[in-house]
């Protein structure tokens, strides 16, 4: 018998799933963002940590957040919806993933006109194509207003679109945008009183100076009436021209701005990216028809520098604004059941958006996309057929420290271990699977050249051990200067439970200021021990919890929680049947809490300052150290 009767496909109808229809589909979850081939999954399948429609201005913004966060899901999510309602969110939105361009291969050789020549032409060429290929071939849903349709598919628009991209397309072209002449010189002259600063320039190097329309080249200035200007230029880009074909191609299509958004910062070398986002500064970044989302790791991010006195690139605050950092949304740590509810939140959301997808064939309009009746059915069966207990269930969130792609990847990779034969999925079976992806996932992320950030870890692992806490503390300066915990963090072996806190030392008339962080509870998990010694590591696990208590109050995730609720009603009828929402009783009971005097006695107990600067000394003399991505 099938699992799925055929006939009506109303919200109401009762569809029957059996346990083994369940692993299958938990097991061919896609749990990275940019692997899914249907571009209608990704709004479906979205937990609403961040309003999708604050990307919708014109300010340039990023979204930190480690590996697994969510990043990804934000862009394409925004680019899906906004593709599909172009008259509502008025907007071109392209998104590009910096790993197209291969950056971080070839970096360590790479220069500033490198940079110019191989990688920004490249990466504004592939988004002015994909610009194009949107307002010329777009589809439209039938959803959209039918006069708005006519309109676009009128032979005014369809021709102002072509003027629009053929003017876009010719300023791409080898003769415009790059010149390779050998003693190129071109002669330009304005008036004293309005010359530019000798100083600017968009390069590393001081011998550069650049105009509008010149990325390099070196200047002479005479002393008369007029300034003038010799520029001898290898490369160059009429950044005006792209500038203002964009915003004709925005305007041609009836919209107020094209949105590029920008992925996979981070993957970009560091020494790399100031100049790379003085390039997006001064040729799209000055337009008020064009903005960027761009998604990055904090760690591994540095918009800009200081380069012959003057600053280059993307200066915080001024250019480019923090929309969120995703690294903050959910601690295990920090607050167990709304974790617990926010992971099984998006494990609905991907599994009833499957369910959609597969059995109703429903596009991306339709209301009836999200069954709401299926919720009782699927945990009856998550819990009692599926995983023996809710207990196992639990033991993925606990793992996954909170990090949602963790999560998703274990549990699916448990289901297709194990698959349909050996259902329910045992207690033994659900630990086996986390213990394999702590050691072959993210352990095996380290390559040869990041050996050094795996012995920190077991360094930081047993003087965690030896406090008798999975917490440890380092401050903010050693914090900010150690590349390998930054490597470790990025890689999520250890996990931020406080990025900032600060105690006035009254004895020493000082602020102290430190970073608190969590080993991986894969690692904890991963050891064999005695029964004796698997109390000692338990007591790793339970120690934790008074000083936490003492810097969080659980007050900040009920109120993420409430938010994501309130931005997807299908999730408060969720969270209503699961009786899963966070409530008062979640919340720290104020009596508990140390006293600041107590509080600050234990951070400086497991202060791990002298590790890691132990660890940076032994490595001053070795070559500069390259920070892994996955």
């Amino acid at each position: 018998m099938s699992d799925f009767p055929t006939g009506s496909k109303s919200i109401y109808r009762t569809k029957i799933l059996s346990a083994s229809k369940i692993v299958d589909m938990i097991s061919s979850l896609k749990h990275r963002a940019e692997k899914s081939d249907d571009f209608s999954a990704f709004f479906p399948s979205y937990v609403p940590v961040l309003d999708i429609s604050l990307l919708n201005n014109k300010n340039t913004q990023v979204i930190y957040g480690r590996n697994g966060t969510g990043k990804t899901h934000i862009l394409k999510c925004f680019e899906e919806v906004s593709r599909q309602r172009v008259p509502y969110y008025k907007c071109i939105p392209i998104y590009f993933d910096m790993r197209e361009l291969d950056i971080s291969r070839i970096a360590p050789v790479l220069t500033d006109i490198d940079v110019v020549e191989i990688f920004f032409s490249n990466f504004l060429n592939v988004c002015a194509e994909r610009a194009i290929e949107l307002a010329s071939n777009y589809e439209t849903p039938p959803v959209l207003d039918e006069e708005w349709v006519s309109w676009y598919k009128s032979v005014r628009t369809q021709s102002r679109i072509k003027a629009a991209s053929k003017r876009l397309r010719r300023a791409f072209r080898n003769e415009n945008m790059r010149e390779r002449i050998e003693g190129y010189k071109k002669t330009v002259k304005r008036k004293s009183d309005a010359r530019a600063d000798a100083g600017a320039s968009s390069h590393i190097s001081s011998k550069k100076f650049d105009i509008d329309f010149a990325i390099s080249g070196n200047a002479s200035i005479s002393n008369e009436e007029f300034t003038e200007y010799v520029i001898e230029a290898s490369h160059f880009i009429d950044i005006s021209e792209i500038r203002l074909a964009f915003n004709e191609l925005a305007e041609s299509f009836g919209v107020e701005q094209i949105v590029f958004l920008i992925d996979e910062w981070s993957q970009i070398d560091r020494n790399i990216q100031p100049i790379f986002a003085e390039m997006i500064r001064r040729t799209i970044g000055t337009s008020n028809r064009i903005s960027c989302k761009i998604g990055a790791l904090k760690y591994l991010t540095s918009f800009t520098s200081v380069s012959s006195g003057r600053r280059i690139g993307l200066q915080p605050g001024i250019d480019i604004t923090e929309l969120t950092d995703l690294n903050h949304i959910f601690t295990f740590d920090l607050d167990k059941e709304s974790v617990k509810s926010f992971l099984l939140l998006i494990l609905l959301k991907h599994f009833l958006e499957a369910i959609g997808r597969e059995i109703y064939e429903m596009d991306f309009n339709d209301p009836t996309k999200f069954i709401a009746a299926q919720i009782n059915a699927i945990f009856d069966k998550l819990f009692s057929e599926v995983f023996e207990s809710e207990k196992a269930f639990d033991f993925f969130v606990r793992t996954s420290e909170g990090n949602p792609r963790d999560f998703l990847a274990m549990i699916a990779e448990c289901c297709a271990t194990h698959g349909t034969a050996q259902l329910p999925i045992s207690m033994k079976a659900v630990q086996a699977s986390a213990i394999n992806y702590f050691a072959n996932t993210k352990v095996s992320n380290f390559d040869g050249s990041s050996q050094n950030s795996l012995e920190l870890f077991e360094l930081l692992f047993q003087h965690c051990l030896h406090e008798k806490t999975k917490i440890f503390s380092v401050s903010t300066d050693v914090d900010r200067q150690s590349l390998l915990l930054q490597d470790l963090w990025a890689q999520r072996l250890i996990h931020l439970i406080d990025n900032n806190y600060q105690y006035y030392n009254d004895v020493i008339g000082k602020l102290e200021s430190y970073v608190i962080y969590a080993i991986d509870y894969g690692k904890i998990l991963s050891l064999r021990a005695s029964e004796d010694g698997q109390k000692v590591l338990q007591k790793m696990v339970d120690g934790t919890g008074e000083i936490i208590d003492g810097l969080y109050d659980g007050a900040t995730h009920r109120s993420i929680m409430e938010s994501i609720e309130n931005g997807d009603p299908q999730l408060a009828a969720i969270t209503k049947i699961m009786s899963a929402a966070p409530n008062a009783s979640d919340v720290t009971d104020q009596a508990d809490i140390l006293t600041a005097e107590s509080l600050h006695e234990k951070v400086i107990s497991i202060n791990a300052d002298g590790i890691i600067k132990a660890t940076n000394i032994a490595l001053s003399s070795s070559p500069s150290l390259s920070i892994a991505d996955s």
